[in-house]
């Protein structure tokens, strides 16, 4: 089976976002709960490298991890932790809001490929509105799913649009769905 990779900048925002949220020690507090595998990466903060490949599993574990032992099993983190995700990575073109949310997801299609892998992101048009994103071989798990729908809401916002429809209509942790489906409206 191939394995699954995100960027480390992803595990950055994570460990940027405990760290802002539940405080400097939380990482370090949760280690005992994480995998032996993700806690080797984690245990030093300093050593995850933002253009490095890590396991998918590392940031599932790690969300996962969050969500039991630090937002108290409230499983809505997973979007937050996507949004503050999008705002971590200033997702503007450039710094400056994008006034075609239509562009906007054409630059995120063209530079997903250096964040997941393997994996590759179909946008499809609907209307003016509303875009279809479909994720293929990148094989997904739920959490990390909802992570997306929080970085793509969070990513039209900071562009200045309002998010109406942000939902997963297939996901690909399904062993018979070919992509994950996510249907994004906006005003």
């Amino acid at each position: 089976m191939v394995q699954m990779r995100i960027k480390g900048l992803t595990l950055k925002s994570r460990i940027q976002y405990i760290e802002q949220f539940y405080g400097k020690d939380a990482l370090m507090d949760i280690m005992k709960h994480l995998r032996p595998e993700t806690a080797a990466v984690l245990s030093d903060p300093m050593k995850v490298r933002a253009t490095a490949w890590y396991d998918l599993r590392v940031q599932v574990d790690l969300d996962q991890t969050v969500c039991r032992h630090l937002a108290g099993g409230d499983a809505s983190i997973y979007r937050r932790l996507g949004a503050f995700s999008a705002e971590f990575q200033n997702v503007k073109a450039g710094g400056r809001g994008i006034s075609d949310p239509w562009k906007m997801f054409q630059m995120v299609g063209s530079v997903f490929d250096r964040y997941f892998s393997p994996g590759r992101l179909e946008i499809i048009k609907v209307n003016d509105k509303e875009v279809m994103l479909r994720l293929f071989e990148f094989r997904s798990v739920k959490e990390n799913c909802l992570s997306n729908l929080g970085f793509l809401s969070k990513s039209l916002e900071l562009n200045g649009f309002k998010p109406t429809i942000v939902e997963e209509t297939v996901c690909s942790e399904d062993p018979s769905a070919k992509y994950c489906e996510y249907h994004i409206g906006w005003k």
